[in-house]
């Protein structure tokens, strides 16, 4: 067989997935009778691979030899592996007087060495040769009859169906359970996406109502055409983000057509966190919300390496969720902040209940799991950047701190243990 040839064989054993499941019992039975049919103490089922033959299952007949399915031998130290090569059936009288097979370790052996051997190859769906049913003794013996031929013949026949039919179920086992993931994938980005429009879409149908009641005055000053154009700009950019979002869902909904990883993750790009909050505050902060919002932030740049809508996820639920559950409270704290030496802190305080509380503490160490989950979403987007961040919640008062980059005794998630980074920031959250 050419090297080209034993790729393809090798293929086909792997596709069959009979060296990875069980024989099953209705091989098991095949072994038994043949082995009790042809009155041979050993009756096998043996795959070949690479570099090993792997027994899956042993008929035994007047046998109490210890062998069980599961043994694995080195290829070339095995009869089946001359077997294998044959279309028909491959049979030695006398093991130890051939020259191909006389110094094998199971016929050179000083205690129960094997005298005679038949063996018929077992094909895969297309041909492809994967192993062999063979009988064995520990006797020499003379050549099958015709009818032994038969009946050896008819066994492979029908383990070569066994074998199939156990590739097709866990081919169908396998399908379904993909097709399961992949809905519960198409759930988790339809669900998230309609989270994440919502809000922006709000604000942009806000700028533009007030937009129309701007323009319905019979004059308009400079004050008022600066608040008009504001209000325009700020609405075509709340559209794009909604066009952001609803792109990023049909590449994940494209991705899962063609059957690619959901799970990687946007590529990396240097993302300013002071610009992306201004632009978060600034979207989501129509009809007096932007009042409403405490912004301390540093002078010079925030930059992080990370997936920018990523970041913009995170920030524009972060924004959403404290405004919308503070709308009767206090206002909503926002610093960002260098953290010594190199790390930036992203600190978010607003009015929540307890009911509120209670769902981040019950999801928060699990990704996306109900979609339209706002804490998950961020928690997910959190995961993605490769920041550590903690919730904490106290007087009615649920307050968000996520740390980017810096040293290992910061918050962050350049080298820091986890559990030490939740700690740090679930201290500096209080």
């Amino acid at each position: 067989r050419t090297a080209a040839q034993e790729r393809i064989r090798l293929r086909a054993l792997h596709r069959s997935r009979a060296l990875s499941a069980g024989a099953g019992e209705a091989a098991q039975r095949i072994c038994d009778q043949l082995a009790a049919a042809l009155e041979a103490p050993l009756a096998m089922l043996n795959l070949i691979g690479a570099s090993h033959q792997t027994t899956k299952s042993v008929g035994r007949h007047r046998c109490d030899l210890a062998i069980e399915p599961g043994l694995q031998t080195v290829r070339a130290e095995t009869v089946c592996t001359l077997a294998i090569e044959q279309d028909e059936v491959f049979e030695v009288e006398d093991l130890s007087v051939d020259p191909r097979t006389a110094s094998l370790p199971a016929v050179a052996a000083t205690e129960s060495p094997l005298r005679y051997y038949a063996g018929r190859t077992l094909h895969a769906r297309g041909g492809a040769p994967i192993g062999v049913l063979c009988v064995l003794d520990f006797v020499r013996r003379p050549a099958l009859t015709a009818q032994q031929r038969a009946v050896l013949n008819l066994a492979a026949d029908a383990l070569e169906q066994v074998l199939e039919s156990q590739r097709a179920r866990a081919e169908l086992g396998g399908l379904r359970q993909h097709l399961a993931q992949l809905q519960e994938a198409f759930d988790r980005q339809a669900g998230a996406a309609m989270h994440d429009v919502r809000a922006p879409m709000n604000a942009a149908l806000g700028y533009i109502e007030l937009s129309r009641q701007l323009t319905q005055a019979e004059s308009l000053g400079s004050k008022e055409l600066e608040r008009l154009s504001y209000y325009l700009e700020t609405a075509h950019e709340a559209g794009a983000h909604v066009l952001e979002v609803a792109e990023t869902a049909l590449d994940a909904i494209r991705r899962l057509e063609v059957d690619e990883d959901l799970d990687q993750t946007d590529s990396e790009e240097q993302v300013d966190l002071r610009d992306e909050v201004e632009r978060a505050v600034r979207i989501l902060g129509q009809g007096g919300g932007r009042e409403r919002v405490h912004l301390t932030l540093a002078m010079e740049p925030m930059v992080i390496c990370a997936p920018r809508t990523s970041v913009r996820q995170m920030l524009m639920n972060l924004v959403s969720n404290a405004l919308r559950h503070g709308a009767e409270g206090p206002a909503v704290d926002l610093r960002l902040e260098k953290t010594d030496p190199s790390g930036i802190s992203l600190k978010v305080a607003g009015k929540a209940s307890g009911e509120q509380w209670r769902k981040v503490d019950a999801g928060y160490n699990r990704r996306l799991a109900a979609p339209g989950t706002g804490l998950e979403i961020i928690q997910a987007a959190v995961d993605e950047i490769g920041a550590i961040a903690a919730f904490r919640y106290a007087d009615g008062l649920l307050t968000f701190h996520a740390v980017f980059g810096g040293e290992p005794n910061q918050a962050s998630g350049g080298g820091l243990d986890e559990k030490a980074g939740r700690e740090a920031a679930t201290r500096s959250a209080a």
